[in-house]
């Protein structure tokens, strides 16, 4: 009886100094998660496993655990996206056909009663880096169909997580980064 007091006391006091421990070092945080989430947030994001978007450095060191934070993070920005658009339908699928396929507009719909939408008032976009790729599918893996000079404008034709689909205006539709270093929603 006495060994198994001296057990669970030695048990509770191992714990206690872990917790202790634990308290101590609950203001750091290891900067290797950090490096984890941006290489994850920028996978989803589309421009591949990079730290630095065009940089292709591997500077992770737990290649599953960033895999499945980019997984989790897909889901959960498809879900916000679903949620923001207030509709319960998956997103459309981009085209896979061929390269006429994949830069057709979408057919034009009317406004709906009451709205008074005009071309005027279409979402526009601003290129902010000289250069930026015009591509033909959502993913820095897609062919370039052109480069796009700092402050064009774009329209925005479909929004699929961190892509814009814009016409530029010569007329050419394709797919451009959206947000961060590379576009920003102009009026």
């Amino acid at each position: 009886m006495r060994d198994r007091v001296a057990y669970w006391f030695l048990i509770l006091l191992a714990t206690l100094g872990l917790l202790f421990h634990c308290l101590l070092l609950a203001r750091y945080t290891v900067d290797d998660a950090f490096i984890s989430f941006r290489y994850a947030k920028n996978l989803v994001q589309g421009h591949g496993l990079v730290f630095n978007p065009g940089e292709r450095v591997e500077g992770y060191t737990n290649f599953l655990w960033t895999l499945l934070l980019a997984i989790v993070l897909w889901s959960v920005i498809g879900a916000y996206a679903e949620f923001r658009k207030g509709s319960t339908a998956p997103p459309a699928a981009p085209a896979v056909g061929g390269e006429r396929e994949a830069t057709e507009s979408a057919p034009a719909t009317e406004a709906p009663e009451g709205s008074s939408a005009t071309p005027e008032e279409e979402r526009r976009v601003e290129v902010l880096t000289e250069g930026l790729n015009l591509r033909e599918q959502p993913s820095t893996s897609s062919r370039v169909i052109k480069r796009l000079s700092k402050g064009t404008r774009l329209t925005v034709i479909e929004e699929a997580f961190s892509w814009y689909r814009v016409r530029d205006p010569d007329g050419d539709e394709g797919w451009v980064a959206k947000g961060g270093q590379y576009t920003r929603l102009v009026q």
